[in-house]
C-alpha cells in the first residue's frame, strides 16, 4: 500500500466523519426546536433524532466507533448540564431525604429473596 492510497482512504474516512457529525448537529437542532415549539422535553427529539438517523430508519450514521464516542460526549455533555444546574445546596437536600429511603430498601432487599428462595424449596419438598 503507498502513502496516496492510505492517504485517500484517510481523507474519505475523515469526511465521512465530517459529514455524520453535521448531520446529528443538524438534526439535533432542528427536531429540538420542533420540541420546543411542540412543548415536549429536548431529550425526546434527541432520541428521535438518534432513532431516525441511526441504522434502523435511514441509516445515515453507519459507524459504530463514531456512534459510540458521539454517545459517549453526548453523556458527559448532558452530565455537565446537570451539575451546572443543580445547585449544591439543592443537591445536599436531595441526598438528605434519598439516604433514607436507599438505606431502607438495600437493608430491606435480601429478606424477600431468602424467604422467596425458602418457600420454593418447601414446594419442591411438599410437591406443591
Amino acid at each position: 500500500m503507498d502513502i496516496e492510497s492510505i492517504l485517500v482512504t484517510a481523507t474519505v474516512e475523515t469526511d465521512r466523519i465530517i459529514l455524520e457529525l453535521a448531520l446529528v448537529l443538524i438534526g439535533a437542532a432542528v427536531l429540538s426546536w420542533l420540541a420546543i415549539v411542540a412543548k415536549q422535553p429536548m431529550i425526546i427529539a434527541y432520541i428521535v433524532c438518534g432513532v431516525v438517523m441511526g441504522p434502523h430508519a435511514l441509516n445515515w450514521i453507519q459507524g459504530d466507533d463514531f456512534i459510540k464516542a458521539i454517545s459517549t460526549l453526548g453523556v458527559v455533555l448532558l452530565l455537565f448540564l446537570a451539575g451546572v444546574v443543580l445547585h449544591p445546596r439543592r443537591l445536599l437536600q436531595l441526598f438528605r431525604k434519598s439516604t433514607p429511603v436507599a438505606l431502607l430498601n438495600s437493608a430491606g432487599s435480601p429478606k424477600p429473596f431468602a424467604t422467596s428462595k425458602a418457600s420454593s424449596s418447601s414446594r419442591r419438598t411438599t410437591g406443591r
